[in-house]
């Protein structure tokens, strides 16, 4: 059927969850295994790691794959030049803890804005 495989990594705001690979075989494709998969995963991370957010890296040129993860909530933070061994680019993918983001927004509008940026730059600049 499928399989997702991640990890946590990084240290204080830049512990985080990474999906190094998701899979799901073709004729069982457009059933959701692979949104359950990536919610299984992005629950563990965050529920039972204490992770702030969830990254994974996807080709520049599949369109499929983007979309998917954009339709879970991931949002592009970063292009990655020649990152696999074709030399094509990937995209850097970011998924926001959820609770965390509400509180915020809820407590004042003004700060969501600045958590998001907050987050990917730990993203963007960490070793």
């Amino acid at each position: 059927m499928g399989y997702i495989l991640g990890k946590v990594e990084g240290t204080g705001e830049q512990w985080h969850g990474h999906v190094t690979a998701v899979t799901v075989a073709p004729s069982y494709r457009r059933q959701r295994l692979a949104e359950k998969l990536m919610d299984l995963l992005e629950d563990i991370t965050i529920k039972v790691h204490n992770a702030y957010f969830v990254d994974l890296f996807v080709r520049a040129s599949n369109t499929a794959a983007i979309t998917m993860y954009e339709k879970f909530g991931y949002s592009v933070y970063r292009r990655v030049l020649e990152y696999y061994s074709d030399s094509e680019d990937a995209l850097g993918k970011l998924f926001l803890r959820v609770c965390f983001i509400l509180i915020i927004f809820i407590w004042r509008r003004s700060a969501l804005l600045f958590a998001f940026v907050y987050i990917s730059h730990i993203s963007l600049f960490a070793p």
